[in-house]
């Protein structure tokens, strides 16, 4: 966990150097590598290392991830795409989460080497992200590239787009290289320090509402409240319900947008942590059971209410991924100008899973100094007043071009709430692929 920082801090750098699309290539080499370890290892220290190394790479893939999606997607498919890459998460640990109750764990480590070896593949065909390519003065490989991402069409129809990329980057960045001891003043500008704010607190709310120690303490969450299921049926049912959440928030996320969704998100986990925190407190039960041992001699009493704290787990994990868990991810794409967009998520990323070290840490630590019924009403607590903050903070992003995102954080314009979900003119910029065309 504590090597997942360490990489987050440096992919900004590092993606920025390399470029977006060929960091992502890189890191599926070290993923390989470290599943393959894995799957022939004989001492635990072959374990650590693999996993030391996997959090290290897996850090290493946020900031360069969030920059591509921004810098080559249309305004209007920004959110539902920045989503679907949370619906594979999701998606990813079902797979995981079915494999090892199904596969021996060296079998599924082996297993695992096929994805990063595809994405590798995969992304041989895809091109650079114009951004990066126009500011490394590769202006001809940029078109190209935004041709490709605009339908297959030639460089002449993307002309206005291209120049307009063009203008906002020779606007909101020094296009000539500067030294080291100048690029700090990009970081303690407003256009840096406010999205840096927002974002950050965003990641609070999220990581610090229950949801993350709902699934790192599932089991033992389950067990104590004696769950009408198996405990690991129920870790499963969680799984499900993730997938869920994220299917819905890619459905969504264009018509109503990024502030509605996150305060019913908010909103809803705060009434189920607020019902969990009553249950409790009138069930009697202060303290999650961690040794399983103890808990057959408590399972003859049951009170016949145990489907109550499930369900309101299931509907909490099920707004947890429909909403504020993903948003801080989506946010970090768009609302940081170019010049400090990679770092800025690098930043962001590491501070974010700093937070996750700590929730899950501190998650016992709490429970003996508030009980259990008091550390659910605190996550209450903190999800009604992040809905209030959050209302006069957080400006609609979906469907805002990245200059009008910029302008809105140097103080330059105002984004309106309203989302842009109208349909534009329709342009004819782009060619059928000759593949799909039935």
């Amino acid at each position: 966990m504590a090597s997942v920082p360490l990489g987050s801090l440096f992919s900004g750098v590092i993606s920025n150097w390399l470029g977006r699309r060929r960091t992502l290539q890189f890191v599926s080499i070290p993923f390989i590598a470290c599943w393959v370890v894995l799957h022939y290892s004989t001492h635990i220290w072959h374990i650590y290392l693999a996993l030391c190394v996997l959090g290290l790479f897996g850090g290493l893939v946020e900031a360069p991830f969030a920059a591509y999606v921004s810098e080559t997607t249309e305004p209007k498919i920004r959110g539902a795409l920045s989503t679907l890459t949370n619906v594979a998460v999701a998606i990813g640990f079902l797979i995981e989460f079915l494999m090892g109750a199904f596969l021996h764990w060296r079998d599924v480590m082996l297993y695992c080497t096929a994805l990063p070896a595809l994405s590798f593949i995969a992304l041989t065909l895809v091109p650079e992200s114009p951004h990066w390519l126009i500011m490394n003065n590769k202006e001809e490989e940029a078109r190209t590239s935004l041709a490709w991402l605009r339908g297959w069409t030639t460089t002449e129809n993307i002309n206005t787009e291209f120049e307009d990329i063009c203008r906002y980057l020779e606007q909101h960045s020094e296009r000539k290289k500067i030294g080291v001891d100048k690029k700090h003043r990009y970081f303690i500008k407003r256009s840096f320090l406010w999205p840096f704010g927002l974002v950050m607190l965003v990641y609070f709310m999220a990581y610090f509402t229950g949801g993350i120690t709902l699934l790192t303490y599932c089991v033992n969450i389950f067990m104590t409240l004696k769950v009408p299921m198996d405990k690991y049926y129920a870790t499963l049912l969680l799984g499900v319900t993730q997938l869920l959440g994220s299917c819905c928030l890619l459905l969504f996320i264009r018509k109503l947008g990024k502030r509605i969704v996150l305060f019913i998100s908010l909103a809803t986990m705060g009434v189920c942590s607020l019902c969990i925190a009553c249950y409790t407190y009138a069930s009697d039960i202060h303290y999650i059971i961690i040794d399983e041992d103890k808990f057959t001699s408590l399972d003859e009493y049951r009170s016949g209410y145990e489907w109550i704290p499930l369900l309101f787990f299931v509907l909490a994990c099920f707004m947890f991924y429909f909403g504020i868990y993903i948003m801080p991810w989506l946010l970090i794409s768009e609302i940081f100008p170019y010049e400090t967009r990679s770092t800025g998520c690098g930043i962001c990323s590491a501070l974010a899973n700093v937070f996750g070290f700590i929730t899950n840490n501190t998650f016992l630590y709490l429970i003996d100094t508030l009980s259990l019924h008091g550390v659910y009403s605190l996550y209450a607590g903190i999800s009604f007043i992040g809905v209030t903050v959050l209302y006069f903070v957080l400006p609609e992003t979906e469907g805002k071009s990245l200059p009008d995102i910029t302008n809105h954080f140097k103080g330059l314009s105002k984004l309106s709430n309203k989302v842009h979900s109208k349909k534009s003119p329709v342009i004819e910029i782009g060619n059928d692929n000759p593949n799909f065309v039935l």
